[in-house]
């Protein structure tokens, strides 16, 4: 009975991880094209947004993270993705977070 408790003690936990890292990333995602979007904003800066956002929000819950900026026009993508940190052994999982968005343009009347 205890290895059957002990188990789902170590699942839940990982259950809880993953929400919080799949949170992390989407807001990191998010504060990212809030950069981007921004009047002048450009890669750089929503890939460090991202990335300090991460860093405040998942800690070293979120490994492997990746960023991802792309515009295509008017629209603006940012993805960051990552690798939960593991409780329970040979169990790895993903999260992924995306923002997109029109982005801000100045455009002359008249």
């Amino acid at each position: 009975m205890f290895p059957a408790v002990f188990v789902a003690l170590w699942l839940i936990i990982q259950l809880a991880m993953w929400a919080m890292a799949a949170q992390a990333v989407q807001a990191a995602a998010a504060a990212g094209g809030q950069s981007v979007r921004a009047f002048g904003g450009d890669a750089t800066q929503a890939h460090g947004a991202a990335q300090a956002a991460l860093g405040g929000l998942g800690g070293n819950m979120v490994t492997d993270t990746k960023v991802a900026v792309g515009t295509s026009g008017a629209e603006t993508l940012v993805q960051v993705s990552g690798h939960v940190a593991t409780v329970v052994p040979f169990f790895t999982v993903s999260v992924t977070g995306k923002s997109q968005a029109p982005a801000q343009q100045y455009r002359v009347s008249g």
